[in-house]
């Protein structure tokens, strides 16, 4: 078997040469929200949440903006650590108790009472819907 010729100057360039979308750098996938990253190649926002009981990430879905998907990421923040009692409810004199959200607290009031009734699974299934933004947005 003969071997494929070395490739010219030009098919290397060509082959290494995906720009992303939207004009942004290679490495510039990171927000200043936690819990969200730019994808690389759709250009679109990405909401993730640590799950330490499973040993991996929760992918929360894909998002136009930045901030939607940093309200994703606090929904779903917020009802993990209340099911842990770990947090996220007003302490003494109503202050932030655990201070892991993007957002202030008071914008996730309406929310509260109704992940209250679902569990995390049925949470990250309608963040992922975008049927809980009407109580947050």
């Amino acid at each position: 078997r003969a071997t494929p010729p070395a490739p010219t100057p030009q098919q290397k360039e060509r082959r290494g040469s995906r720009t992303p979308p939207l004009g942004y750098k290679r490495g510039d996938t990171s927000s200043t929200h936690k819990g969200v990253t730019r994808h690389r190649r759709s250009g679109r926002w990405e909401a993730h949440l640590w799950s330490r009981t499973r040993g991996k990430q929760l992918y929360l879905g894909g998002f136009d903006t930045e901030a939607e998907a940093a309200r994703a990421f606090d929904v779903c923040s917020l009802k993990k650590w209340r099911d842990e009692g770990k947090g996220h409810g007003l302490g003494d004199g109503g202050v932030l108790a655990h201070q892991g959200l993007n957002f202030e607290f008071g914008d996730y009031s309406a929310v509260a009472p109704v992940i209250d009734a679902m569990s995390l699974e049925d949470v990250v299934t309608a963040v992922r819907q975008g049927k809980l933004r009407e109580h947050y947005a």
